[in-house]
């Protein structure tokens, strides 16, 4: 499944359809991932999947709001509900 998403958001940043990638890293622990911002090809090899990736990452499109560019999102089930919230409470 890494590899999967590995290879979706390094040509969605080769295409030029987004800037930058909200995903989730390996942390210091190695039980441990943290959310992180992938601004480019070479940084597409730090992403990772796992059981672990629980945090709801939709509040970090709240800091993107500062970037310049198109921003791609990982998302799950309960992260998409807050992300639709967000949208219709105009704040993205």
């Amino acid at each position: 499944m890494e590899d999967k998403l590995r290879d979706i958001v390094k040509k969605l940043l080769a295409k030029g359809a987004i800037e930058y990638f909200i995903g989730y890293c390996q942390g210091a622990e190695p039980l441990h991932v943290v959310p992180c911002f992938v601004a480019g090809q070479d940084e597409v090899e730090k992403l990772v999947w796992s059981p672990l990736c629980l945090q709801n990452l939709s509040k970090y499109v709240l800091q993107a709001r500062d970037l310049e560019g198109k921003v791609g999102l990982l998302v799950k089930g309960c992260d998409a509900r807050a992300i639709i919230e967000l949208l219709k409470q105009n704040q993205i």
